[in-house]
């Protein structure tokens, strides 16, 4: 189960850590390193699945669930592709322009937030 990270870096969560990729054989089984740079653990994967281990973790597990990080990494590389904000926003063109929520309002006066009862 190959992601991305938020910098666009290939990662594989394996059983509660996270590795980066490290080099490609020449059989094509991708080897990936322990995310934490003091940590020798590798894994070796061939088409997304894990064929063998090596070593082990010197630290506390990086992750919970695999499942979470691959879908937040998913949803913050979307947000980033496409700027949601800007497109529904802020643009003239957009579906809720400044023009309709960035105004002075003209029902209620602007409070300083004290005490109104001594004016």
């Amino acid at each position: 189960m190959e992601t991305l990270t938020n910098k666009g870096v290939s990662c594989f969560p394996h059983k509660s850590n996270k590795y980066r990729r490290y080099y490609v054989k020449k059989d094509k089984n991708v080897c990936w390193r322990c995310t934490n740079k003091a940590c020798k653990a590798r894994i070796e994967t061939r088409d997304g699945t894990v064929v063998e281990e090596f070593g082990f973790h010197c630290h506390v597990e990086t992750i919970v669930n695999a499942s979470a990080t691959v879908l937040r990494t998913a949803c913050k590389r979307k947000a980033s592709e496409h700027d949601y904000l800007v497109d529904n926003f802020v643009a003239a063109d957009s579906d809720f322009p400044p023009t309709l929520w960035a105004h002075a309002p003209d029902v209620m006066p602007v409070t300083t937030n004290g005490d109104e009862s001594k004016s």
